[in-house]
């Protein structure tokens, strides 16, 4: 189970799931143990989720986006939530060979989503 309490279904679209966040039906604000924040406030809140998570967390997000071939290289890297939102990663991304082009725009487009979930 991922440990920052990610729900999974987030995990594998890496948008913000507007039933899980408790979404009104009017879409433009949610209910927050805080009370009410706008879905931007939501998404950043989503994505400072993300920076919590272990790389064993990261590697189960991997399993669930059908791409859990790359998880070695993401262990060795010792690739966090932190670093998966980083810019660092992104321009790891763009240098590492084990990863085909296809799977590197997959990821990109991921982790767009996790940055701008309305993107």
């Amino acid at each position: 189970m991922v440990s920052s309490g990610i729900n999974a279904e987030y995990m594998v679209s890496s948008g913000i799931n507007a039933e899980y966040m408790g979404q009104k039906e009017d879409g433009l604000s949610v209910a927050s143990g805080r009370g009410r924040q706008t879905m931007e406030e939501a998404a950043a809140e989503q994505a400072y989720q993300v920076r919590g998570w272990r790389v064993e967390d990261v590697c189960l997000w991997l399993t669930q986006a059908r791409l859990d071939r790359y998880q070695a290289e993401f262990r060795l890297h010792k690739i966090d939530g932190r670093k998966l939102m980083s810019d660092w990663f992104m321009t790891w991304l763009d240098k590492e060979k084990g990863i085909n082009s296809l799977h590197k725009k997959k990821f990109k487009r991921l982790l767009t989503k996790m940055h701008f979930p309305d993107a």
